[in-house]
């Protein structure tokens, strides 16, 4: 209870900050440089997914080895998972390298150093979710809430110092992100690496293993889920952004859309919670022989009564709650749009992380088709930022309907086998009737 409640506090805390970072962008920066801040932020949270998956394979092994013993493996398993994260900074690094050019000039932001900023801050994040994923199986919850809140207030005062230092556009306010990164990254690397010497002292524990083959199955998912969630604004950013060509009657208003977007994707980042607690107790119902069905209602219901009452509220109170996070835009007209068209993501997500916990592995193929299917839509619907925001909400809503159909029908099969197994073995007398 105390670590929960720890970790309530900070997520509340780091996301009261986080919207003050926010807020601050969105008074400092102009409309353009907005759109090409969340349009780089999209492509982070697209990755973020990934790493996501890295970050649960982390905790679980780092957990494995501490109930072991004495962790006396956790080091060479830290060491061995640093060495892939570095691995894959640098690969991240030289594709925003050789991307960057034309990247830049396909998204409209008008030069290549907002690419390679972002590419910079994606490589430095690499390293934060194996940080959060050892202090979370070590069960270091402070060292774990410290470094959430460092990562936010990190963002912050970089906004304020290149503010001051007038170089707060929209490369400099992507590049407060890998400035964040680097600072938590020198504060809490000491803080690991102690907290590992401790737990892994000689005498206890076992070599961690790293299923890189369920972390590829899972990173492909959130990948694709965030794709999925996130794609919106990248086409928004390219068709409406920077000097392209503009349809007839089109205004621009990429920054807009993106403070709309990043307000309604907040009924997302408030579902992830559950989301966490759901995602263990499903494994561990399957582990056990247990029915998950009840756990993906009840999680369903949870996500409902909190999300659906603030998306009503987004539609209700739009333009006071644009005016209050970004008064110098004109976003009110999109906010509760968006509000409703994101409530099949939030349901979408759930029901992901569902299948992956109960190892319903097709929703790795579900997910990239559903991905390919978009892109489509969106290639043949994009005449105004209204047509982009209901080809999001009915494609979002028609995938999740059938995702989440398919999920129950699987999942209601399964348990019914594994009854009349039991069945079966009760009547032969077989004491371990479940194969």
């Amino acid at each position: 209870h105390a670590h929960a409640a720890l970790m309530i506090a900070a997520m509340s805390t780091a996301s009261i900050v986080n919207l003050m970072y926010i807020r601050f962008l969105g008074s400092a920066l102009s409309s353009a440089d907005l759109g090409v801040f969340f349009s780089a932020q999209s492509i982070l949270l697209i990755f973020g997914a990934a790493f996501g998956a890295v970050q649960v394979s982390v905790a679980g092994g780092a957990a494995e080895l501490c109930a072991a013993g004495g962790g006396g493996g956790l080091r060479d398993f830290a060491k061995g998972w640093f060495r892939i994260a570095l691995g894959c900074a640098v690969g991240i690094t030289a594709l925003f390298a050789i991307l960057a050019a034309w990247a830049s000039g396909f998204l409209h932001f008008g030069s290549p150093l907002a690419v390679l900023a972002a590419g910079l801050a994606a490589a430095l994040y690499v390293l934060i979710p194996v940080m959060l994923g050892l202090f979370q199986g070590m069960q270091n919850f402070r060292a774990f809430a410290a470094l959430f809140l460092a990562d936010v207030a990190g963002r912050l005062g970089s906004a304020v110092l290149f503010h001051h230092l007038g170089i707060l556009d929209g490369t400099g306010a992507i590049a407060t992100l890998p400035a964040a990164f680097l600072v938590v990254t020198a504060v809490f690397g000491p803080v690991l690496a102690v907290g590992i010497g401790r737990a892994g002292r000689p005498g206890g524990g076992g070599r961690g293993e790293i299923a890189l083959l369920d972390v590829f199955t899972v990173a492909v998912s959130l990948i694709s889920l965030g794709c999925f969630s996130y794609m919106d604004m990248l086409v928004v950013q390219r068709v409406f952004g920077g000097d392209g060509p503009v349809l007839d009657g089109i205004t621009r208003g990429t920054g807009a859309y993106g403070a709309a977007a990043y307000i309604g994707r907040s009924l997302i980042f408030i579902a992830l919670p559950l989301v966490t607690v759901m995602y263990p107790k499903a494994r561990a119902c399957v582990s056990s022989g247990e029915p998950a069905l009840p756990l993906l209602a009840r999680t369903f219901k949870s996500v409902a009564v909190v999300c659906v009452p603030l998306s009503a509220l987004c539609v209700a109170f739009a333009g006071e709650i644009s005016d209050a996070l970004f008064p110098a835009l004109s976003a009110k007209g999109l906010v509760g749009a968006y509000a409703v068209a994101v409530l099949p993501y939030v349901f979408l997500t759930v029901t992901a992380y569902f299948c992956l916990a109960v190892r319903e592995n097709w929703i790795a193929v579900a997910l990239p088709a559903a991905v390919g299917v978009q892109a489509a839509l969106y290639a043949a619907f994009h005449s105004s930022l209204e047509e982009i925001i209901r080809v999001m909400g009915a494609s979002g809503a028609a995938f999740c309907a059938v995702i989440a159909i398919a999920a129950f029908v699987r999942a209601r099969r399964r348990e019914k086998g594994r009854d009349a197994a039991s069945h079966g073995g009760a009547a032969s007398g077989d004491p371990s009737p479940t194969p």
